[in-house]
């Protein structure tokens, strides 16, 4: 666009979430614009409309073909794509991009998924103009299909990510370890009470969040099965997603449910307990709130990989729909026992076995206190300005 710091952002078909809190940093620049382009704008759009309108977004049917998908998808995570990135007129997708390109006029291109690199980067070929191409990893585990050394910079999570980077040829000085981009509230003070009055709580009783993930997932309608039939003295906070089916069958059992438009940080503050599918977003923000999960149900080896990863104290991984209550009774004993001065502090377990430990040897995990989008958004408007003085030379 024309005298303003472009960044144009491409994402996978459905999560947008990290450009999007990349993006509301780079609004502190008045000179910075930012464009997010998904996948599925880029598709067929004809294709697109008549599936939409044959199967709805939040059709159960719609739901399993997309979770299929990414299922079958991620079999591939841990191979390497081949690092031939030449435009091919005859693909259509391709195309579409280069469009983007040419609309959009960017200083700077960002990619957060694997399924859109090799087509920006083919299609960057083609534009011809010196952009630099930024991978911002939504994951806590690399997915190899992003290595691509004509890549200029990756921004990724852990240490184990870098090295994984490096050993494949990824130079240390284009690697930069930053925290998944949690939106900015989220670092801000904690407001319980609050967040309660939001949700009609009056905090007599444990708090438990339940999350589906954004788009919803029709499994965890077995989740509020079963942890109505435990009849814990708690309140709950339902987080639906879109999927209609489950909001209904989660009023149906009596919980306070709510579809997308439900407040995650405000749940996240009120809560004493996450019980969800873990998707990276989520996790991301409970380890900047310092919020215990139990995990369940991950979608695709991305999500098990994830899991693996994160399982530590605040993180405990339940295999199956069946061992959720005994983790959630374990963890309320854990915390009414936190409440007597005389017993020491416990964490929970994979399989379920209470440890103590005494507060020095608790391992806290290590989470830098600021946002990640914020330090991506710096790089980013650096690159852009450079791109800008450059243009103006030329």
């Amino acid at each position: 666009m024309f005298k303003k710091k472009t960044v144009l952002f491409f994402t996978g078909r459905y999560n947008t979430a990290v450009a999007e809190n990349v993006l509301k940093e780079l609004r502190s620049d008045p000179s910075a614009v930012g464009v997010i382009v998904t996948k599925k704008e880029l598709e067929n759009h004809i294709l697109n409309g008549i599936v939409d309108k044959l199967i709805p977004e939040e059709s159960k049917l719609r739901y399993l073909i997309r979770n299929k998908r990414l299922a079958i998808g991620s079999i591939n995570s841990d191979r390497t794509r081949s690092q031939k990135t030449i435009f091919n007129p005859r693909s259509g997708l391709q195309r579409h991009i280069l469009n983007a390109l040419e609309r959009y006029n960017p200083s700077v291109v960002a990619v957060t998924n694997y399924t859109l690199l090799a087509d920006v980067l083919a299609a960057l070929d083609k534009y011809g103009k010196n952009v630099k191409t930024v991978v911002i990893s939504e994951e806590f585990v690399l997915d190899k299909r992003l290595i691509q050394r004509s890549v200029d910079y990756y921004f990724v999570d852990n240490f184990d990510m870098r090295n994984d980077l490096a050993e494949c040829g990824i130079p240390d000085d284009k690697i930069s370890i930053v925290t998944i981009p949690v939106a900015r509230e989220f670092f801000e003070k904690n407001d319980r009470e609050e967040a309660l009055k939001k949700f009609a709580l009056d905090g007599h009783k444990p708090v438990i969040l339940v999350s589906a993930s954004a788009l919803g997932d029709g499994r965890f309608i077995k989740v509020a099965e079963k942890l109505k039939e435990g009849d814990f003295d708690v309140d709950y906070i339902i987080a639906c997603g879109k999927n209609r089916t489950f909001l209904n069958a989660a009023r149906d059992l009596g919980f306070n449910a709510y579809n997308e438009g439900v407040d995650i940080n405000a749940a996240l503050n009120a809560c004493d307990l996450v019980v969800a599918r873990p998707t990276t977003m989520l996790l991301a923000e409970t380890l900047v709130k310092k919020k215990p999960v139990i995990a369940l149900l991950p979608n695709g080896k991305v999500e098990e990989e994830n899991l693996e990863y994160l399982a530590t104290e605040n993180v405990t991984k339940v295999d199956g729909v069946e061992n959720l209550n005994a983790a959630v009774k374990k963890f309320l004993d854990e915390l009414r026992a936190a409440e007597r001065p005389d017993v020491t502090e416990t964490v929970l377990k994979e399989g379920g076995e209470n440890e103590e430990k005494k507060d020095a040897d608790l391992v806290e995990i290590p989470r830098i206190d600021e946002s990640g989008a914020r330090i991506i958004a710096e790089k980013l408007l650096a690159y852009a300005e450079e791109f800008m003085e450059e243009s103006e030379k030329d």
